[in-house]
């Protein structure tokens, strides 16, 4: 008994010292990883201030050397030679009909189910009867599974609607002053004009300078109008701009998608949220960008003037509605709960329109 008992003792020994070589391996690797991911993360703050050209030798390196991390990710074509293509990949109605005339069969992992191809002369023929073209399989597949856009859908399928795509993703943006920004490798002015905004679809490229204050303005009656704004701006400043004059850049969620929230998390720059005075605005401020960028990053505008507002122009009617779903959130954000006190105060809401100057009035 001892000397089994001993053995395996001697076992756990050795095995315990391969486990200590495996860890002290692998912290070494994180180390090696992360000394790297903070030179690319000093080299990308630099390029989105908008100097790495002239304080770096980048463009010189990148002529010279051709590492692979340096280079975009390829995209491929999902198996054109249909190996396995997950059940999702198609419409429902012809994983159906394939399996039963289309000369595929179902292949089962633990929960994922897929299609190979057993016969591909009776799957082509299967493609021809829905106006497919067997030659271009892997741009089909892809196209299906929603990566392709309209235009693509029309060259292969016939029918721009045949997979729901989102044809205007980004978001709108306005500005109060000319604003310097790039979109990819353009240079790019937004100038103000009354009776207009922009509409920014390849947010991913979109690169503002780091002094720039980002205002995401909830309605959208505030968000065309900034000129009739004057005081708003001027207060934001106020109290979120810091030392020197930032520019403002006007953000708005509409669509309500998830690229606003995106695009801010991939940028440095300050948010402040400019919404309704009521408990929803509060939940929409929250859950879309408290949550995502945290107090360091963002910040609820609470005009001085907003308890006379609450108590003269307030809506009991809004609160009460709101009451029962928004009462009793949970309010993170410590530097809301004078605001959440003053509309419990006077069980009032306080729309953001109502800082829009009468048209015709100067201030």
């Amino acid at each position: 008994m001892w000397p089994e008992v001993k053995r395996q003792l001697t076992e756990a020994y050795h095995n315990l010292l391969e486990l200590d070589r495996q860890i002290i391996r692998y912290l070494n690797k994180i180390e090696a990883e992360q000394k790297l991911v903070e030179k690319v993360r000093r080299v990308k703050y630099l390029k989105d201030q908008l100097v790495w050209e002239r304080q770096t030798d980048v463009l010189f390196v990148l002529q010279t050397h051709r590492y692979v991390f340096l280079e975009k990710r390829p995209k491929y074509g999902y198996l054109p030679s249909l190996e396995a293509v997950p059940f999702s990949r198609f419409p429902g109605d012809w994983t159906e009909e394939m399996l039963s005339e289309g000369g595929v069969t179902s292949i089962v992992r633990g929960s994922r189910k897929s299609l190979k191809v057993i016969s591909r002369a009776a799957f082509d023929v299967y493609l021809r009867s829905k106006g497919l073209q067997p030659d271009k399989l892997a741009e089909t597949v892809s196209v299906l599974s929603g990566a392709g856009s309209r235009a693509q859908q029309v060259q292969l399928l016939g029918d721009s609607k045949a997979v729901v795509v989102r044809s205007c993703p980004g978001f709108p943006v306005n500005v109060i002053g000319p604003l310097s920004v790039r979109l990819g490798e353009r240079k790019l002015l937004l100038c103000p004009c009354p009776g207009s905004f922009l509409y920014i679809s390849d947010f991913l490229e979109f690169r503002i300078p780091s002094n720039v204050l980002v205002v995401g303005v909830e309605n959208m009656e505030n968000f065309r109008l900034p000129e009739r704004q004057d005081a708003v701006w001027e207060e934001i400043l106020d109290q979120f701009g810091g030392d020197g004059v930032p520019p403002i850049l006007l953000v708005s969620r509409y669509p309500q998608s998830r690229d606003l929230i995106t695009w801010l998390q991939e940028i440095p720059n300050p948010y402040v949220h400019f919404g309704d005075f009521d408990l929803a605005g509060i939940h929409i401020y929250l859950t879309e960008f408290y949550r995502h960028l945290g107090p360091e990053r963002a910040a609820f505008f609470v005009p001085e003037d907003i308890e006379e507002r609450l108590a003269v122009s307030g809506s009991r009617d809004r609160y009460q509605t709101q009451f029962e779903r928004f009462g009793k959130m949970d309010v993170p954000d410590i530097r809301l709960l004078p605001l959440v006190s003053l509309i419990h105060r006077h069980q009032k809401g306080y729309d953001q329109e109502g800082y829009i100057r009468s048209e015709g009035v100067t201030q």
